[in-house]
């Protein structure tokens, strides 16, 4: 199934305020998805045993009554989301994404202003895999994970802006550590970078600086993120990848 170009706002539902996909696979594309509530989890979108890729696609203002602001991954479950803007989820775990022994790959993503009131402000995760390419994480907040909370989940994070998050830890693990993050800036983020069972949050090519964003996340001149990426992942007109959704191979486009 397909989806094109949908608006869906004021939406509420018991496991995903707009969509609950079980047992499916579906694509979508340049949707909206706005205010949408859930009593129980995914405030905007629910997967059981799904998969799911998004292009083009913008959340705002999501909200669950427990878990996934804007999405609830239940097992067996594969969301993809490239190119796309989250903003303003929240959530007991998982301001943005919950995850429990699903698989995740987000590519150009801005994820922005999520909050979860105990852990995970953009990603709570237990089991299964993150992977993380070109995001910007900006002004998320949570106790425990400003950006993510993992609990025996493997995180991998390039060319990542990770930037003003409020939180005890800004990636916080419980049980063996599989946390891989390389070519990325920090900037402004409260408490530690590291913490639970992980011991730091190093890697190739991190830095500690204010990458110069503009209203839109574009990285003006100066900026330390241009052309900072990893030398594997290029621009789209060819040149060396910048750091955050504006750069890489998938951007974001306001």
């Amino acid at each position: 199934m397909d989806f094109l170009a949908n608006t869906w706002v004021d939406n509420l539902g018991g496991h995903g305020g707009h969509l609950f996909v079980r047992n499916s696979a579906i694509t979508v594309v340049l949707d909206v998805f706005r205010a949408g509530r859930s009593w129980h989890n995914g405030g905007a979108v629910a997967l059981e045993g799904a998969q799911v890729a998004m292009d083009s696609v913008t959340f705002q203002d999501s909200e669950a009554a427990h878990d996934g602001g804007h999405f609830w991954l239940a097992r067996g479950s594969h969301l993809e989301i490239s190119s796309s803007y989250l903003g303003q989820g929240l959530a007991t775990a998982g301001g943005a994404i919950f995850s429990r022994d699903a698989s995740l790959l987000l590519e150009g993503v801005a994820m922005v202003d999520h909050t979860a009131t105990e852990s995970g402000g953009v990603l709570w995760a237990k089991g299964g895999e993150a992977v993380g390419i070109n995001l910007t994480l900006l002004r998320n907040t949570a106790p425990l994970g400003a950006a993510a909370f993992l609990h025996e989940a493997g995180l991998t994070g390039v060319n990542t802006l990770l930037l003003e998050g409020v939180g005890e830890s800004q990636v916080h693990t419980v049980g063996t550590p599989d946390v891989d993050w390389s070519y990325g800036l920090f900037h402004e983020a409260s408490g530690e970078l590291a913490g639970g069972t992980l011991a730091e949050l190093a890697g190739t090519g991190l830095r500690i600086a204010d990458p110069l964003l503009d209203e839109n996340l574009l990285p003006q001149a100066g900026s330390p993120a241009i052309n900072a990426g990893h030398p594997s992942i290029l621009d789209t007109d060819g040149s060396a990848s910048d750091l955050g959704s504006r750069g890489g191979r998938r951007p974001w486009s306001p």
